[in-house]
């Protein structure tokens, strides 16, 4: 039940941008599937069956890595990608130093990095070379997606399934605005 209902709360946050479960999806993450050969048939069939092209970012991620996840783009053009941030910001910074842009038709709908930070040039990089807005999404392996940005960049909370705290350095709760540490 639990496993459902994360995954209900970050389709929910997808299907603001126009992307629902099911849509083709590019993913850079650090676990292998696209390519490697010990992935077990089990592991890759359910990433296809879910339309997931996944590729591990987190070992040779050099200028052949980036050209073919680039070329896979290009081919699958899935309506969303997911990535760690600096996987995100790396193949975008070296998308942008080929001058590769991708067309109108090649675009997808949702760009979205969770697990480390971009900071506002990379997203901007990122935004130019993919054509699309680059959002946020905060997670924990723990509990799923906790928190997603929207179309006005702002960040929702799935309070159904999550309760956050914002506390200041000493544990006391901060307040509305406050800036705290999220726990």
């Amino acid at each position: 039940l639990h496993a459902a209902w994360f995954e209900a709360c970050l389709w929910r946050g997808r299907e603001w941008w126009g992307v629902n479960r099911g849509d083709r999806q590019l993913i850079m993450w650090a676990r292998p599937v696209e390519g490697s050969r010990n992935v077990d048939l089990q592991t890759w069939l359910k990433y296809r069956l879910r339309n997931c092209f996944q590729f591990n970012t987190f070992e040779q991620f050099d200028d052949g890595k980036a050209e073919f996840i680039v070329s896979e783009l290009r081919r699958v053009r899935p309506l969303m990608i997911y990535s760690y941030g600096s996987s995100l910001a790396r193949l975008t910074d070296w998308m942008a130093s080929k001058s590769i842009l991708l067309g109108e038709r090649e675009r997808p709908k949702l760009v979205q990095y969770t697990a480390d930070h971009m900071n506002d040039k990379e997203r901007e990089v990122g935004a130019k070379v993919l054509g699309v807005p680059i959002t946020s999404q905060y997670a924990a392996s723990e509990c799923g997606g906790i928190a997603q940005e929207c179309q006005e960049r702002g960040m929702h909370v799935s309070v159904d399934h999550a309760l956050l705290e914002f506390l200041r350095p000493d544990g006391t709760p901060a307040n509305v605005g406050e800036v705290g540490e999220i726990v």
